[in-house]
């Protein structure tokens, strides 16, 4: 995890990261401050200060143990968004706390001394060092807001920030207002120029209506492919058209979502599905080919309600969503956590498409690959196969190919363009490229169909999820009108690029250069063609797109 970072680096973090701990204790313990301040000194009083102070910092010592795992599996500290998943949470408590025993075991065990320094009699000594304490942190801790202020600035990478913050302050500062505040980084004549991108048609020919099968696999990360954890996947990349330089815009399952199928990338610390509720929408690749004549399905093996997700796509123009809850063998196929298996819930959605009449866009969201990774008892562990994730991406491709041996047996595969690509890696603590580089394979049975997609695609070019929208409609013909400028077809002849925010910082890939910068640095002052490139998309994103949910 501490892979590029200097030594220096980490003492400077642990030592400014004291800051921010002193700060938090101060927070945390003004209840008990004022206690001993209101209260005289009694023996009921030091008990009853005691017990407040107990109360008090053990809640916060189990969100820092959390925190700890929740940064392991999504690369960013534990943050108010949180409840956005908050109906998973509470579904899935007694999985979490059982796959997760270890945070339990240490807070009962700090709840044990906790009870065992419980003041047996009066100390007047004692009561007053805890004063003492107190109000030593009190001056320590406002020193320490303009420490945190000066490292606040500092660009390192996302571990060296962690260690500059933690769990507590993390959430109250993510609880302020979540509002995206308008940017002036370049002219209005600028932006309009720069956010431009290739709306080229490219002239598909189609014997046939054409059906689109979007599956979007659970944490499937580039690095998966051709070592021997993937192998359908192997093969079905190199039949179909494989992108070399393929990045996800988002780390998290809930930002793929509005990426992929609206061409909506994260560009701020909101989470674009919590504006479901707002009037105004973008137009996504649901509505579009809904208004072409096209059924349009969504499935997710997940409890309804999971991530958000069933309310988005109804309102993302999905006719109709399938899940858990309307799986006829629940009890015999649930994994425990998070919902059906995958062999069996893919299977399901391949019967149901079957039932419609073409032409019709499914989306197939994958689940088994999620941690804790539950897998059903017949797919044991490969001999020196230690890494759980490992066996769920080995799992996830035998349910792929199972899947497509079905679906070659139906009337519509042959008239059906396959994506597959993943929602994040699971390398959530990796820095850089390597954390948003994610597999898209555009698979075709059709021979003539696939020799298209082939000639006019280029595998060597950038390109990312916001791109799969434009390069749907360019597929199908549909015009594109009032869809977002952010992502392009990827049949658009240049050699593309991708970006993405994460924890205060943006990046945009290029062939070119990469850039990366955060909005009070002075990276931000570069001019080179991506960075104007970053800048444009960032201001139309902040002033034009997201203004527009903020005023509803």
């Amino acid at each position: 995890m501490l892979k590029g970072i200097s030594l220096n680096s980490i003492v400077k973090a642990s030592f400014l990261g004291l800051g921010t701990d002193i700060i938090t204790l101060i927070v945390i313990n003004c209840l008990p401050f004022l206690c001993t301040i209101l209260f005289p000194y009694t023996r009921l009083s030091e008990k009853l200060d005691y017990l407040i102070f107990a109360l008090c910092n053990l809640p916060f010592i189990l969100i820092s143990l959390i925190d700890v795992e929740y940064f392991r599996f999504t690369g960013q500290p534990l943050s108010i968004s949180v409840l956005n998943i908050k109906t998973d949470i509470r579904q899935q408590t007694i999985s979490l706390v059982t796959y997760y025993w270890y945070i339990s075991l240490i807070l009962l065990l700090i709840s044990v001394v906790f009870i065992i320094f419980i003041p047996r009699q009066a100390s007047f000594t004692r009561y007053f060092l805890h004063k003492i304490t107190l109000i030593l942190l009190l001056i320590f801790g406002s020193q320490s807001i303009s420490d945190l202020s000066v490292s606040s600035g500092i660009k390192e990478n996302n571990i060296y920030k962690y260690m500059l913050s933690n769990a507590t302050l993390s959430l109250i500062r993510s609880s302020r207002t979540t509002e995206v505040k308008k940017i002036s980084l370049l002219t209005d004549a600028e932006v309009a120029k720069y956010i431009r991108r290739d709306s080229s048609r490219h002239h598909f020919f189609h014997q046939k209506k054409q059906n689109v099968f979007i599956i979007i696999c659970e944490s499937l990360s580039s690095e998966c492919l051709f070592k021997g954890k993937t192998p359908f996947l192997d093969s079905l990349s190199q039949q179909g058209l494989s992108m070399k330089s393929f990045y996800a815009n988002g780390r998290e399952s809930i930002d793929a979502i509005p990426a992929i199928l609206a061409s909506v990338p994260k560009l701020s610390d909101n989470h674009f599905i919590q504006y479901v509720s707002h009037k105004t929408y973008p137009k996504t690749i649901g509505s579009f080919l809904k208004a072409s004549g096209y059924k349009t399905m969504f499935f997710h093996g997940a409890r309804d309600g999971s991530m958000g997700f069933k309310t988005f796509t109804r309102k993302a123009g999905y006719d109709e969503y399938f899940g858990m809850d309307t799986y006829p063998d629940k009890s015999k196929h649930f994994d425990g956590a998070w919902g059906i298996f995958d062999e069996y819930f893919l299977s399901y959605a391949c019967q149901t498409v079957s039932k419609v009449h073409a032409p019709f866009h499914s989306v197939l969201f994958t689940l088994s690959s999620h941690n804790p990774y539950k897998l059903p008892s017949h797919f044991p562990l490969k001999k020196g196969e230690k890494n759980e994730m490992h066996t769920s991406m080995r799992y996830a491709d035998y349910s792929l190919k199972k899947f497509f041996r079905e679906a070659e047996k139906t009337d519509w595969y042959q008239n059906t363009l396959f994506i597959i690509t993943g929602d994040h890696t699971h390398l959530q603590t990796a820095e850089g490229k390597e954390a948003y580089q994610v597999p898209l394979i555009i698979f075709h049975p059709d021979k003539y169909e696939s020799a298209q997609i082939k000639r006019k695609g280029n595998s060597l070019k950038i390109a990312q999820h916001i791109d799969i929208l434009p390069s749907v409609l360019d597929f199908l013909n549909i015009e594109e009108k009032k869809a977002l400028p952010f992502g392009e077809s990827l049949f658009s002849v240049n050699e593309g690029m991708a970006f993405s925010y994460h924890s205060g910082v943006y990046h945009l890939f290029s062939p070119s250069e990469d850039v990366s910068f955060t909005l009070n640095r002075s990276e931000a002052k570069n001019q080179t063609f991506a960075s104007i490139k970053l800048k444009a998309m960032l201001q139309y994103y902040h002033n034009t797109f997201m203004q527009s949910y903020h005023n509803h």
